[in-house]
Order: C-alpha cells, then sequence, then structure tokens
C-alpha cells in the first residue's frame, strides 16, 4: 500500500513503488538475476487466488507446471495471465479469449509470460521464491466470493474440482461473469 497525496509526481510515486519493491526483494535474499523471475510469478499468484494461504501452493504449481511434462508441456494456463493480455481483470475467461493470441496467453505459449501482470505484495514474493512443496499441477478457486480454492495432482482430480466452480457459476452468474 502506497500513500499519494494529491500533489504527489506521478514520477516521485513510481520511484517510491521501485525502490520499495527492490528493498523487499534485497531483504528477502532474493539473487538480483531472479528479480524479474519472481515478480512474475508473485504477479501471477496475486491474480490468481485472493487468499495468502494459497500462495505457496499456487507458487508450486507454477513451478510443476512449466517442467516440460506430457500433462502440461511447460504451460502454465493461467486465467489471469490470458485475461491480463486482453485487457481485463477478474473473472473467467471465454473459450474465445483463451485462443485470442496475445503474449500473455499461457493456454498457448509455454513458461512464463514476458512481464508481471500486476503489483506484487511481500507474502507473493516470498512464496514465488519458497514454493511449498507437492505435486500439484492444478488448482481452481470453487468460490469466487470467499476464495476457496482446491488443488489437484492428476487432470481427474482437476475436473471434478471444476465442476465445483461450474455449479458455483451455475448458481452466481452475475459472479462469474
Amino acid at each position: 500500500t502506497y500513500t499519494i497525496g494529491p500533489d504527489d509526481k506521478i514520477e516521485d510515486v513510481l520511484k517510491t513503488m521501485v525502490k520499495v519493491t527492490k528493498d523487499t526483494l534485497q531483504k528477502l535474499g532474493i539473487p538480483e538475476n531472479k528479480w524479474y523471475e519472481v515478480l512474475i510469478k508473485g504477479s501471477i499468484i496475486e491474480r490468481e487466488v485472493n487468499q495468502p494461504e494459497y500462495y505457496g501452493k499456487v507458487a508450486r504449481v507454477i513451478e510443476n507446471r512449466i517442467l516440460d511434462n506430457d500433462q502440461t508441456n511447460g504451460r502454465l494456463q493461467m486465467d489471469s495471465t490470458v485475461l491480463y493480455g486482453l485487457g481485463k481483470y477478474g473473472g473467467v475467461p471465454t473459450n474465445d479469449d483463451i485462443k485470442k493470441d496475445t503474449p500473455y496467453n499461457t493456454y498457448e505459449h509455454k513458461g512464463l509470460p514476458p512481464t508481471p501482470i500486476g503489483a506484487v505484495s511481500e507474502t507473493a514474493i516470498k512464496a514465488a521464491a519458497n514454493p511449498e512443496k507437492g505435486p500439484w499441477l492444478y488448482f481452481v478457486t470453487v468460490d469466487l466470493n470467499t476464495g476457496e480454492t482446491l488443488f489437484a495432482s492428476t487432470l481427474e482430480e482437476q475436473n471434478a474440482n471444476t465442476e465445483k466452480l461450474n455449479k458455483f457459476c451455475r448458481e452466481h452468474k452475475d459472479i462469474c461473469q
């Protein structure tokens, strides 16, 4: 959180934001050559879940998915990155959204997107730098009101969890649009 006064110059605000971010990365002992990668991962974590209790698991999913294995082929397939590439924020991307080819479409492109997709908290930086240990390849937030998120190691588990989100969306169409 930054306190910004009505007379503050944008250049000064940006300098403060950059300084705070650099200070945080240094304080946490993140090697400088990893800063950008950690910020990209942390920004995805921030956008994917709204409960810090899930940050470490999402960080692990990112690490596990980036590996070029036969389940993920190195693709993150993160809705937040797709939406960012389309200038949208929040919600669930449509099938048409997922088909649009932008540099941020992690359904189409392997690895991390080219830049962070939002601001990154210290909590998300910590999670990105030190993911929880686990086999998870998938997760889905099944209640967009509470942020309840379920994690899965197999596509079958993920499909069952996704059906819970679909049920939520059928019951709360206004939230899922």
